[in-house]
């Protein structure tokens, strides 16, 4: 099999705002200030209207948008809306599904803003993607940050799905499809999103997580 390779390194100002070494979470909670960390199960406030939230808005301007309804995840930074989109199904200019043999396996490395490390590869034809995420002393989510992204309803539909006791990383798998994030935690090592399924372990050792992603739609309604 033919190897296509994509490398890319996005680079940023770097914006470091509430952040604590001993901090999850960062960032203002409805109500009150919870010493810069925040709880998975309280109610968040965001000022970003539903018309410019990023998840069920316009808020991104086309960067999503354009994705969206394609049967396709990537993992998301939740600080920046950066992602990288992992190709399974392939689609054309004009959305509609490509039903051929690719040939190829993209390998693709790239960077976020707090210095996590993706390196992923890709086969269209078998319909997974398998890598690694290295991640960095910086990896924490920031409510402040989340929520310049976020409407109220679809900050607390994600913020509901973390587990409490658990290190919340600024990373997460968004389904193009659905419109649906799940963050990654160091408690989950698998879960259902859309049409995929996830598997990840994180090696404490290296600070890195295994990621596999595979195609799995329900095979009987």
């Amino acid at each position: 099999m033919a190897l296509a390779v994509f490398s890319s390194l996005l680079i940023y100002p770097m914006v470091l705002k509430n952040l604590k070494s001993d901090s999850v979470i960062t960032g203002q909670t409805q109500g009150e200030q919870k010493n810069g960390q925040g709880n998975a199960h309280q109610q968040y406030t965001s000022s970003t209207s539903k018309e410019d939230c990023w998840l069920c808005g316009n808020g991104s301007n086309g960067r999503l948008q354009c994705y969206w309804g394609e049967d396709n995840v990537a993992v998301i930074d939740l600080n920046t809306f950066d992602f990288v989109k992992f190709d399974i199904n392939r689609y054309s200019s004009d959305k509609t599904l490509i039903k051929q043999k690719f040939g190829f396996m993209e390998i693709m490395s790239r960077s976020f803003q707090n210095g996590e490390n993706l390196f992923i590869h890709t086969n269209p034809d078998r319909g997974y993607a398998e890598g690694t995420i290295s991640l960095d002393g910086n990896s924490k989510l920031s409510i402040d940050d989340l929520s310049s992204h976020l409407c109220s309803d679809c900050l607390n539909e994600l913020m509901g799905k973390y587990t409490d006791g658990s290190k919340h990383w600024n990373l997460a798998i968004l389904d193009f499809n659905d419109k649906t994030l799940t963050p990654l935690e160091e408690s989950v090592t698998g879960f259902e999103i859309g049409d995929f399924s996830v598997r990840c372990h994180y090696q404490k050792d290296t600070n890195k997580i295994d990621l596999l992603v595979w195609y799995s739609p329900l095979r009987y309604q």
